[in-house]
């Protein structure tokens, strides 16, 4: 009758200690990957989405795409109050940014393009894309493939 109860509690103590620290493992795992989705979504809809419409607006059938000081100053003020979320390549966009317009201002009203290599429009869409992706939200594919190497 003793090694029964014996055996029961060697069985039953591990098997509860075993149970709880794998609980606590799987719901930390889960409590980090909600804070990383969450964070995910909050730098797609805080920074990328906005910026992105930005510079949506930016292009013309005639004129191509160009960035004018008003557009720039945005995406500038957008990048400013997220930096707590924002990746090193778009704030080395800002500062390129914040740099031209400090130099050239609002250039007396002549038109002035602030990415003259479209590489802002390509990071921006590329970037918004991949997030889109991850969070499981549709995005477009092929802009993922084309610039896979290029901001890897």
């Amino acid at each position: 009758m003793g090694n029964i109860v014996i055996t029961a509690i060697l069985t039953a103590v591990p098997a509860a200690i075993l149970t709880s620290l794998v609980t606590y493992w799987l719901s930390s795992r889960k409590e980090l990957k909600n804070r990383v989705r969450d964070n995910k979504l909050k730098l797609l809809d805080d920074v990328y989405a906005p910026i992105m419409q930005i510079l949506n607006n930016c292009g013309s059938a005639v004129y191509g795409y160009e960035v004018p000081f008003q557009a720039a100053t945005k995406i500038i003020k957008i990048v400013d109050e997220n930096t707590n979320v924002v990746d090193n390549k778009l704030m080395d966009f800002r500062h390129g940014l914040r740099d031209e317009a400090e130099f050239i201002g609002n250039n007396g009203g002549h038109p002035y393009n602030f990415d003259g290599g479209s590489k802002l429009l390509e990071y921006v869409e590329y970037r918004s894309n991949l997030l889109k992706k991850e969070v499981n939200r549709p995005y477009d594919s092929s802009v993922l493939k084309s610039k896979k190497d290029k901001f890897r």
